[in-house]
């Protein structure tokens, strides 16, 4: 389990159920958000932060899933451990 060290949204503690290997990461969790927050408001796109991660920050990402329903497509920038949210996908 890993716990976010922030977000730029105004959410509060989110922690993350994770595998972690050489080659990939596997994040899975739920946490809430106020749409109606300044935080939120002010956002141009939706940022968690989370502790290092056992991928180079080089690594590119990637993400896969049937639809929406069954998760949220994220990115994480090179050299950085944010964690960006797809527009429309939360």
């Amino acid at each position: 389990m890993i716990t976010a060290t922030g977000n730029n949204f105004g959410a509060y503690t989110i922690q993350l159920k994770d595998y972690q290997s050489d080659k990939m990461v596997v994040l899975n969790g739920r946490f809430e958000l106020n749409p109606e927050s300044e935080d939120y408001i002010a956002a141009k796109q939706l940022e968690k932060y989370v502790p290092d991660l056992s991928l180079p920050k080089s690594t590119i990402p990637s993400s896969s899933q049937p639809s929406y329903e069954d998760g949220t497509v994220i990115f994480v920038p090179p050299s950085s451990y944010s964690l960006l949210f797809e527009d429309g996908a939360i």
